[in-house]
């Protein structure tokens, strides 16, 4: 087993910065899970916190971070494009700093549908045929 090792970053959003940390698993890690919160939340959050753990002792390394709305302490959610940017924005930072490990993005609630449709953008769907 190996010792875990904990990351703070400071992750540039368009002319914003935000708050980032970066876990290791103690266990052979497969992959990077970068995990967004939800609405009413932050990276330091009970439930994230605990997601985290249990993600780490799964052999996954993770990134929590907070919205650019929550590092400026307003309870006000950003419009869903911003809250992507940020997504996206942590994403490569991440890459940058793990290399080549794959990357697992998602989060709870707004966090979640904020990864997921940064992740859509990049999903080529299947060409669809209607039989008339």
């Amino acid at each position: 087993m190996r010792q875990a090792t904990r990351a703070e970053w400071r992750v540039d959003v368009g002319g914003d910065r935000t708050s980032a940390v970066y876990e290791t698993s103690d266990k052979r890690q497969t992959a990077v899970f970068v995990c967004a919160h939800g609405a009413g939340g932050n990276m330091s959050d009970r439930g994230l916190l605990r997601v985290a753990e249990t993600m780490r002792s799964a052999g996954l390394g993770v990134v929590r971070f907070n919205f650019l709305y929550r590092e400026k302490k307003s309870g006000r959610p950003d419009p869903m494009p911003r809250l992507e940017e940020c997504v996206a924005a942590v994403v490569e930072r991440t890459r940058a700093e793990v290399g080549g490990q794959p990357l697992i993005i998602g989060g709870r609630s707004m966090g979640g549908r904020a990864a997921s449709m940064l992740a859509a953008d990049f999903v080529t769907p299947p060409e669809v045929k209607v039989k008339q």
